[in-house]
């Protein structure tokens, strides 16, 4: 009896082995992704009124099959009050890219779930003060020389605030649940929890 039943657990062990195998075997996930929709990014950091970006992912291979790489960048567009806005209302554009590396692993509960660790200390922010725009009476009302001057001060003050607000959004794709692949692999859908929505992006390079 006792040796029927570690032949049982044995033969248990070996199809949960091959199940799981043929889940991470098949990472149709791997590679790179782009957004068909902006999100909004609602940390409010940086003193926008409003902050949007495309996100691309980019999971990488692992030869063992149970995690990889992962690299997300946001392409960002935040949108600021120029002055008081009482005067002489207007805004400020800021354009910019944020790269934010990670990991990704399988979750060992649901092989459709992905764990996602970022790696905070590592995001880097780039902002051209050529990506740098003004409208509205108040912009009118500046010279080239402050339209220059004060888009090479945002240029560095808003790199740090748009960190602040990349890593605090980033925190959404600890978990990502519900991963599918089109048939034709050419579309990409998960869930997160926090807050709970769902994503849809397109392969890039196909």
């Amino acid at each position: 009896m006792k040796i029927l039943s570690l032949a049982a657990s044995a033969a248990l062990a070996v199809c949960c082995a091959s199940a799981l195998a043929s889940c991470s075997d098949d990472a149709r996930f791997e590679g790179i992704w782009k957004s068909i929709a902006p999100i909004t990014i609602t940390d409010p950091a940086d003193g926008s009124e409003s902050i949007s970006a495309d996100i691309t992912m980019n999971f990488g291979e692992n030869q063992n099959n149970d995690g990889g790489d992962l690299g997300i960048t946001y392409g960002f567009t935040a949108v600021k009050p120029l002055g008081d806005g009482k005067a002489a209302p207007g805004e400020i554009t800021v354009k910019g890219t944020a790269e934010v590396p990670g990991h990704w692993t399988y979750d060992i509960d649901d092989d459709d779930d992905l764990l996602i660790e970022i790696n905070s200390s590592a995001i880097k922010v780039n902002i051209d003060k050529e990506n740098i725009t003004f409208a509205g009476a108040g912009a009118a009302a500046l010279t080239d020389a402050q339209r220059e001057s004060m888009a090479e001060d945002l240029a560095k003050r808003c790199a740090a605030g748009m960190k602040a607000a990349i890593e605090a959004d980033a925190r959404r794709f600890t978990v990502i649940e519900d991963v599918e692949v089109s048939k034709d692999r050419k579309t990409l859908g998960f869930e997160t929890k926090s807050p709970k929505t769902d994503y849809r992006f397109r392969r890039v390079g196909i």
